[in-house]
């Protein structure tokens, strides 16, 4: 049986330590992203994806290009940026009660890890390889056990 996910490759890695100005910033890029690229708009009846009392899945994989020095850390990026999804993805981040993920710093690519595309037409996917990115897939349970989008080997 095929379930819709909804994929995203946010534009914004927040941060729990981002001010508030900093942080509606965030929101408008994301907004932007999530209104241009998938025709989510706010407000918008019928636009969200998943509403309550929807159970929900989700992986994350945070791409990080900069020095591991300068990474952020994963738990500090998890919460901010399933908060900005609401009202445009799902009605409240309490719907995900199953979360996987992951940082890659990408420095390690190659030694630590490879990345296998399996969704070439997804949308900015050459992104990961270039930017600091999160790249975010969203489903109702039952769990998808694999990634839809990229396939990591551990070395």
């Amino acid at each position: 049986m095929s379930q819709e996910v909804l994929k995203i490759i946010s534009p914004v890695v927040p941060t729990f330590n981002r001010n508030e100005k900093q942080k509606r910033k965030d929101q408008r890029k994301l907004y932007r992203y999530l209104k241009n690229t998938l025709g989510l708009v706010k407000g918008t009846k019928g636009t969200l994806k998943f509403y309550k009392p929807d159970k929900l899945w989700a992986k994350m994989v945070y791409f990080n290009p900069d020095p591991i020095t300068s990474a952020k850390d994963i738990h500090n990026v998890i919460k901010p940026l399933f908060d900005d999804l609401e009202d445009d993805v799902y009605d409240d981040d309490k719907q995900i009660i199953v979360f996987e993920g992951i940082r890659l710093d990408m420095e390690d690519v190659d030694d630590a890890f490879v990345i296998e595309y399996l969704d070439y037409d997804m949308p900015d996917i050459q992104k990961t390889l270039q930017e600091t990115c999160c790249l975010i897939e969203i489903g109702l349970l039952p769990v998808i056990k694999e990634s839809t989008i990229v396939k990591i080997k551990w070395l």
